[in-house]
């Protein structure tokens, strides 16, 4: 390896360090004292860089705010499939419990940053309708594997997802601190098609 090679390795190993350095830096600060209460000015001091180092990584702020979230909200996600993926696999209403707990404690966690991403992303059309429709998508397979068709499958998918949707942001704008009661409230609306397809089970089997 040259050594241009390796100054240019270098630099960009500590490009990255910072990076993650003012993330980090951020992300606590963020979750401690507010996103509206912290400046990019207290996260660059905190982090030990100028402000401009700061903004030659990120353009402003919401550029921050929004590479943390996704970050988290992937791991969230992560942890979803990992856990089903070592478990039988879950009719529809179990599915979407399952990630609503994984999710709906990951949104009251960064519930500033859900506010803040996730309104933009509605008036975007972003990564909440993209979200919306994978979970939509995964409903409709579990629906269509005992036999339901595509219509009606797909009906009872974007009704239980319009169910999750509207769950979440009730409990959004409730400021609840815990998820339990919201969950009761999601598999509450979804119990009709949880008998659907109890009941299509019962005939592609029989």
């Amino acid at each position: 390896m040259s050594a241009k090679t390796k100054m240019l390795n270098s630099r960009q190993q500590q490009k990255a360090n910072t990076r993650s350095k003012l993330k980090q830096v951020a992300k606590a600060s963020f979750l401690k004292q507010g996103i509206e209460a912290t400046n990019t000015r207290a996260i660059s001091a905190q982090a030990e860089v100028a402000v401009g180092t700061f903004f030659a990584h990120f353009p402003d702020k919401m550029t921050l705010i929004k590479e943390i979230f996704f970050d988290e909200m992937d791991a969230s996600l992560h942890q979803s499939a990992n856990e089903l993926s070592t478990s039988p696999k879950p009719h529809p209403c179990d599915f979407l419990y399952h990630y609503s707990q994984n999710l709906f404690d990951f949104y009251l966690e960064y519930r500033e940053f859900t506010l803040l991403v996730l309104g933009q992303s509605l008036l975007q059309k972003g990564f909440f309708q993209t979200q919306l429709q994978v979970l939509t998508q995964a409903v409709m397979q579990r629906f269509d594997e005992v036999g339901v068709d595509e219509s009606s499958s797909r009906i009872f998918a974007e009704n239980m997802v319009a169910n999750f949707q509207q769950v979440l942001l009730d409990m959004l704008a409730s400021q609840a601190e815990t998820k339990n009661a919201w969950l009761t409230r999601l598999l509450q609306l979804n119990r009709p098609f949880e008998h659907m397809y109890q009941t299509a089970e019962e005939r592609f089997k029989g």
